[in-house]
């Protein structure tokens, strides 16, 4: 004999899967829930580090770097760099 007939047959197995089925959708729905909110949660206290951070930020007042350039139109540090050249290639000289 089929297990389907010792257990009340087919229509109690359907009845059977649909209380299976609805049960697991319960389920899927209070899981999907709880992670909804805490996900809420989480972007709302990263938004609020994110504004606490930015407000610093904006406060504090910030410079920006302009080179200074010269009448020959090389910038200062262009000009320190090519005294240091001069230099080494000078002391290079002397010790041949």
């Amino acid at each position: 004999m089929a297990k389907s007939r010792n257990r009340g047959g087919a229509k109690a197995h359907r009845k059977r899967v649909q209380k299976r089925n609805e049960k697991l959708g319960i389920q899927k729905k209070q899981f999907q829930k709880a992670f909804s909110q805490m996900y809420e949660t989480k972007m709302n206290e990263l938004k609020e580090q994110f504004e606490k951070m930015s407000a610093e930020t904006e406060n504090s007042t910030v410079k920006e770097f302009e080179p200074e350039i010269d009448s020959a139109g090389f910038t200062y540090e262009d000009n320190f760099v090519q005294v240091e050249e001069t230099q080494s290639t000078s002391t290079e000289s002397k010790g041949e």
